[in-house]
């Protein structure tokens, strides 16, 4: 965090885009995708796609991922975890 974006990659597994369901899916995810990378001025370099991911018919969870690179001018502006050393308390809600 922190730093300004250059680049993105995606990772997109979907059931079979024979389906019209599965279709929306992987239409709406790619709106997504573009709307962030136009949002960030970050361009897709590179990814994978996998598609007509099923068992026994049944499409896979849709998973849409990307990631993003990019340039960090000051490094005092860099957040990092809270949660540095062992015995740090870790609270889990909800």
């Amino acid at each position: 965090s922190g730093a300004e974006p250059i680049a993105a990659t995606d990772c997109l597994n979907f059931g079979s885009p024979d389906k019209p369901e599965v279709f929306w899916q992987i239409e709406k995810s790619a709106d997504g995708i573009a709307a962030a990378c136009r949002t960030l001025n970050a361009p897709i370099i590179g990814g994978n796609v996998s598609m007509s991911n099923e068992v026994n018919g049944v499409p896979v969870y849709p998973t849409p991922t990307m990631g993003l690179v990019g340039i960090i001018h000051d490094l005092s502006q860099v957040t990092t975890t809270s949660f540095k050393q062992a015995g740090d308390a870790i609270y889990l809600i909800g």
